[in-house]
């Protein structure tokens, strides 16, 4: 296999990323479009379409922070304070991007950033949290596939807050510290990093954006971080199909993008098959994939964002040679939840915490899969499917019991005579206690940033993408 890496010797030291005064340098801005349309008449596909940072922001500020992103102001990090009065609704604005203007074949979705907080709000925390991870999908206008991949970090922010009113017994005011200063209180809002491609290399771009962020961590750098940032979004082509092999570092990682024969998909080297092995059993897998080859209404849940869009891009690519063409939203925004009710086929997920209030817009066909309890609910008005033919449903199975049913009790710490039928309930009593221990632990890090299950050297030896013997066999 053929390998180009791309390093940082050619980039120059005059881009920058841009947050406004770049773009309206009508010098600078006539070389990017000629830096594009050579590499478009040079056949160069992008790698990466936009780098975007995504910043909570108070409601009341939004007009102004969206005005001075165009305007090369940053945003406040240095814990600015802002007086409410009982108001804490803030706001994602994108208050950097990569380029500042858009393609004119892929132009960046106005959605995004819904896409960013799926849930609808932003959460404040009290207290500090770990970077989270997560994916998504968005269709363009020419019904391109967007793939972002957005690592959220949480930075401290102090709020304060004066009573509009004074209450009884308080001659200041309910909110302040008697001396008529107003009360402060730290919290944690989340800034998300956003690498949008339209290629599903979920598990590299994922990579690359916590490398990146340990590098903004360091202090001294050899290079300015906003280098890293353009070499990455325009000095790395995306591999063409085949045998060439596209690489870059960070730090002391080796990130690796190689794609297949253009008549495979991209998701059978790019994602690890091993995740969607470890949440549904065998029976379950069949079950949906049957559903999805028969156009039927289907939506994921989990408490993991990122498992959603790796398990439904998995799924999607166990279709081949076959195609899913319709509705296609694998983290649905909270806006977007009256679609299921819809009467056309979709594939969409949605967090778990969010399912409940899905139920009133579920269409009674829709079938739910849940991937936390490897669970497939056929809905109250679902067609019953019709049977496989016995001779291809008995060899795909064998070849599947022979090839995959381990990773799925070994999430669970079960061996191979462990009966795990009907989701365990014939297993003795401790030991369906420990196997539902030791898959809870391991659910929670999925959207873990830090985990080093993600980490390339661990990708590479996925058991289900042909890079290594599993250990039973």
């Amino acid at each position: 296999m053929s390998t180009t890496t791309a390093s940082l010797a050619s980039a120059g030291t005059s881009d920058e990323v841009e947050t406004g005064n770049v773009g309206r340098n009508p010098d600078v801005a006539s070389k990017k479009k000629k830096v594009r349309k050579r590499a478009s008449k040079h056949g160069e596909r992008r790698l990466v379409e936009y780098f975007a940072v995504v910043t909570s922001k108070p409601a009341v500020e939004r007009d102004s922070q969206a005005d001075s992103a165009a305007a090369g102001e940053g945003d406040n990090d240095d814990g600015g304070e802002v007086e409410f009065v009982d108001d804490y609704d803030f706001q994602p604005v994108i208050t950097a991007r990569y380029p500042l203007t858009d393609h004119e074949d892929n132009p960046l979705q106005d959605s995004m950033t819904a896409f960013c907080h799926p849930d609808g709000n932003i959460r404040l925390l009290t207290e500090k949290c770990m970077p989270k991870a997560h994916y998504f999908v968005s269709t363009g206008g020419k019904g391109q596939y967007q793939y972002g991949t957005c690592l959220t970090i949480y930075e401290p922010y102090i709020l304060s807050a004066r009573s509009p009113s004074p209450k009884k017994g308080s001659k200041n005011g309910g909110d302040d510290n008697g001396d008529g200063s107003p009360r402060k209180k730290e919290v944690y809002l989340p800034k998300c990093l956003v690498v949008v491609s339209t290629y599903p290399y979920l598990s590299a771009f994922r990579e690359y954006l916590v490398q990146l962020h340990r590098m903004s961590q360091m202090g001294d750098m050899p290079l300015p971080l906003e280098r890293y940032i353009v070499n990455f979004c325009s000095e790395i082509p995306a591999p063409p199909p085949g045998s060439f092999e596209v690489q870059t570092t960070m730090l002391d990682s080796v990130i690796k993008f190689w794609c297949p024969p253009h008549n495979q998909p991209i998701p059978w080297v790019s994602l690890p098959f091993s995740h969607l092995f470890e949440c549904l059993d065998i029976d379950n897998i069949l079950t949906v994939w049957h559903c999805l080859a028969l156009e039927r209404q289907v939506l994921i849940t989990s408490t993991q964002l990122s498992l959603l869009t790796e398990c439904t891009e998995i799924l999607l690519s166990m279709l081949f040679p076959m195609k899913w063409s319709h509705t296609y939203i694998p983290v649905l925004p909270h806006f977007l939840i009256p679609i299921l009710s819809s009467p056309m086929p979709y594939l969409c997920g949605i967090n778990k915490s969010n399912l409940a209030e899905t139920l009133y817009d579920l269409s009674p066909d829709c079938v739910v899969v849940d991937l936390d309890s490897n669970l497939v609910t056929m809905g109250p008005s679902t067609e019953s499917l019709p049977p496989l033919p016995t001779h291809f449903l008995r060899e795909l199975r064998a070849k599947l019991d022979d090839n995959v049913d381990m990773v799925f009790r070994e999430a669970r710490s079960l061996t191979k005579v462990d009966d795990y039928s009907d989701r365990g309930v014939h297993l003795p009593s401790h030991v369906k206690m420990m196997s539902d221990a030791m898959w809870e632990c391991r659910l929670c890090l999925f959207d873990e940033a830090f985990h080093l299950l993600f980490t390339p050297e661990m990708a590479r030896k996925n058991i289900l993408n042909g890079n290594t013997t599993p250990a039973w066999i």
